[in-house]
């Protein structure tokens, strides 16, 4: 593949690879990198979560956008196209709970290993009105091959269950070595 500067009637510059624009500077001087890998990835799948103390990965399965196609939804999965700090993200909102003032826990997992998480204390009302949400975001290092997926798991509480019908999302995009 050829690299090649090209200069542009408007006073940009483009770096191409082959046919491909891989950055663009314009005029101002702002960057563009049309190409570096990103996903978001929604839920199309509703994901119920027991109060067993056991995690189970959320279903991010419908994509939005996958830049480099490096997201996988049968597998709910972003893999590490190439080495370097990765910006990732989530939100997952509580939908239909059946336990009372338990504790949410979503997880980000690097290989199948923990990696980060945010707590949110669900603190359901018996009437089953209220649906918090938990969101967190975090840089991690990733390398070429290493995938990273979601989980989620209820602790303690008065029995029951919940579920990720009210949505959420898994984002994520390369930010350089």
């Amino acid at each position: 593949m050829t690299t090649k500067v090209q200069s542009n009637a408007d006073g940009s510059s483009t770096i191409l690879n082959g046919v491909i624009e891989a950055i663009k500077i314009d005029a101002a001087g702002k960057v563009s990198m049309p190409q570096t890998p990103s996903f978001l990835a929604g839920q199309g799948t509703v994901t119920t979560i027991p109060n067993t103390a056991a995690r189970q990965k959320i279903l991010f399965n419908s994509e939005v956008r996958d830049v480099g196609g490096n997201y996988d939804p049968a597998l709910a999965r972003f893999t590490a196209p190439v080495d370097g700090m990765y910006l990732l993200s989530y939100y997952v909102a509580q939908g239909t709970p059946t336990n009372q003032d338990g504790l949410f826990s979503i997880e980000v997992f690097k290989n199948g290993s923990f990696t980060f998480s945010v707590l949110s204390s669900s603190s359901v009302r018996t009437d089953n009105s209220f649906f918090p949400g938990c969101a967190g975001a975090g840089l991690t290092y990733l390398n070429a091959g290493d995938y990273v997926e979601v989980w989620g798991v209820l602790l303690g509480g008065v029995g029951g269950s919940m579920d990720t019908s009210y949505g959420g999302y898994f984002s994520g995009q390369w930010m350089g070595n």
